[in-house]
C-alpha cells in the first residue's frame, strides 16, 4: 500500500478544493453505491480512463474503512469530517453528508 501523500487537515485549511475550479467533478453516493465504487467512477469519469485498467483503489486507501467512516445517512455514517487523498493523477476529497469532489492534480 502506497503512503497518503496529501490529507485534509481536522480544520480543513489545506484543501485544494475551490468551487470556482471550473476542472472539478463533483458528486455524490447513495445507498445503492459504496463509497469505494463512487471514487473509482468519478475519478474515472474526470479522466476519461477505463475504470477496469485503473489502479485498483485499495493500494492507495484502505477502501473497507473509507466506506465505513462514510456510511450513509441513516446507517450510522459520519455527519461531518472529510477526507482527501491522491488517486489516478487526481486529488479526491470524499465529505460527510456524500459530497464527492475530484479535482485533476495537473492542470
Amino acid at each position: 500500500m502506497k503512503p497518503v501523500d496529501k490529507q485534509i487537515s481536522a480544520n480543513n485549511s489545506e484543501t485544494k478544493f475551490s468551487d470556482t475550479r471550473v476542472n472539478n467533478h463533483v458528486g455524490s453516493w447513495d445507498e445503492t453505491d459504496t463509497v469505494p465504487i463512487a471514487v473509482v467512477e468519478a475519478v474515472a469519469s474526470m479522466t476519461g480512463q477505463d475504470a477496469t485498467e485503473m489502479e485498483p483503489l485499495g493500494e492507495v486507501v484502505d477502501t473497507d474503512a473509507l466506506d465505513d467512516l462514510f456510511k450513509p445517512a441513516g446507517k450510522a455514517g459520519r455527519s461531518v469530517g472529510a477526507v482527501e487523498f491522491e488517486y489516478s493523477n487526481c486529488l479526491v476529497r470524499v465529505s460527510a453528508g456524500g459530497r464527492l469532489e475530484v479535482a485533476p492534480l495537473n492542470g
